[in-house]
């Protein structure tokens, strides 16, 4: 009895020092969306609250050191990549509501949100930014993990078909399923995938993601790059006639100390 006492408080003292070691080699980064700004100036000077579509033509905004790309079509005013809203319309079908989130609000009730549509990057290498860089006292990013659901608009579309805003999509039936594709690279090199299913009828399911789900990417490894695609059984040859919108927040990325 006498050795399994003193062996306890050795071992606790142990997993202590492990812990704490641990949290001063890691610096975690939480990727938010609260502070970015959503407005968008017309061209005649008005200004629309509640979105960032990249209608400045700026080709990113930043959040938490993290560069979300964005591509912005002047003549057709429409966009790829990310976005930023603010919008909570959970009932309006059709594009006109393309910037609303399907749970109603941002993960964890919070006011604003990422959009990913059709392909989106994001850059994790914080040598990109100038003033001060991360990455000089820390090691590469690994993403843990970031909060995920469906757009409003993309959930309307697979619940009621390609009658709304005249949008070419199906009614998903049995078989069906829409996913986001997540890739990392390291140095242009993929590092892996991971595959969330924001909608899934397959084998008897009838899953239609409209509450933010945790999606775990340690898997991706170290990264500076994370490319997301999306895929459906809804297709014309190549093309996706499912809207290719997500929604994204709450993105988790840590960093090893090289020098401890």
């Amino acid at each position: 009895m006498k050795s399994i006492k003193f062996l306890f408080p050795v071992a606790f003292m142990a997993l202590l020092f492990t812990s704490c070691q641990s949290s001063e080699n890691v610096r975690t980064t939480l990727v938010e969306f609260e502070t970015v700004v959503l407005k968008d100036t017309i061209k005649n000077g008005s200004v629309k609250y509640g979105i960032w579509s990249g209608f400045d033509l700026s080709g990113k905004f930043i959040a938490a050191n993290i560069k979300f790309l964005n591509s912005y079509n002047a003549t057709t005013k429409t966009w790829s990549g990310f976005a930023c809203s603010s919008q909570k319309d959970i009932l309006t079908p059709g594009v006109i509501n393309q910037y609303s989130c399907a749970a109603g609000s941002g993960a964890f009730n919070t006011k604003q949100f990422a959009l990913v549509r059709d392909s989106g990057i994001m850059v994790c290498d914080s040598n990109l930014y100038g003033t001060y860089s991360i990455k000089s006292a820390y090691g590469t990013y690994t993403i843990k993990s970031m909060m995920v659901t469906n757009s409003t608009h993309a959930l309307m579309n697979m619940s009621l078909g390609g009658t709304i805003g005249g949008t070419l999509s199906k009614q998903f039936v049995l078989g069906d399923w829409f996913k986001l594709i997540v890739t990392g690279y390291l140095n242009n090199i993929e590092t892996g995938k991971v595959e969330y299913y924001l909608a899934d009828y397959r084998e008897g399911k009838l899953f239609m993601s409209n509450t933010w789900e945790k999606v775990d990417l340690s898997s991706l490894g170290e990264v500076d790059k994370v490319k997301f695609t999306f895929d459906s059984s809804d297709k014309t040859g190549l093309t996706i006639n499912t809207p290719a919108y997500a929604c994204i927040d709450y993105i988790e990325l840590t960093q090893k100390d090289p020098t401890k």
